[in-house]
């Protein structure tokens, strides 16, 4: 596969970058701070933690940030739980993405877009296996609005989507 794009200096040039994936802000946030819980699970890295810890505070507020990353941790974990075989990760802040990565991702879009079939579809081809429930919730929960939002009109259950910090929008 030829790239036009300019090489990172993780020499994986066979593999899918950010760039060309068009990536919401949230998504490229939800990849690193995946990354980092993998790492965590995998190395026992305690700076990792702290690392994803400050990513999503910076997006997403001191408030909001630590319940992205509780959701995203939810999400990780289920991924473990369910897949069929190892999960291929790269480093956080790494242009390049596997496919075991572009997978998760396409579940999680799935899940923001509300579309049922495509999402346990999704779930499946990235488990490897037909019982996917826990990556569906936690999909789900991850995708979902982090706070009830500012009521449209009260008592309408209505609400409108508020932008994170640093104008991420949830939804």
């Amino acid at each position: 596969m030829t790239n036009s794009l300019p090489s990172c200096e993780c020499g994986r040039d066979d593999l899918a970058r950010r760039e060309t994936m068009g990536l919401t802000p949230l998504e490229d946030l939800i990849l690193d701070v995946s990354r980092l819980i993998f790492d965590i699970h995998g190395n026992g890295n305690g700076a990792a933690w702290l690392t994803a810890i400050d990513l999503t505070e910076q997006a997403a507020g001191p408030g909001t940030g630590p319940l992205l990353l509780a959701r995203a941790t939810a999400f990780v974990r289920a991924m473990l739980a369910e897949r069929q075989g190892c999960f291929q990760f790269l480093t956080a802040g790494c242009r390049h993405m596997t496919q075991h990565e572009v997978a998760m991702l396409e579940v999680l879009k799935s899940a923001r877009g509300k579309d049922w079939h495509a999402l346990n579809y999704m779930a499946q081809s990235l488990a490897g296996a037909e019982s996917v429930q826990r990556i569906v919730s936690s999909a789900l929960t991850l995708a979902g609005p982090i706070s009830g939002g500012t009521p449209v009109n009260p008592g309408s259950g209505e609400t409108a989507v508020e932008p994170l910090a640093n104008g991420v929008v949830w939804h």
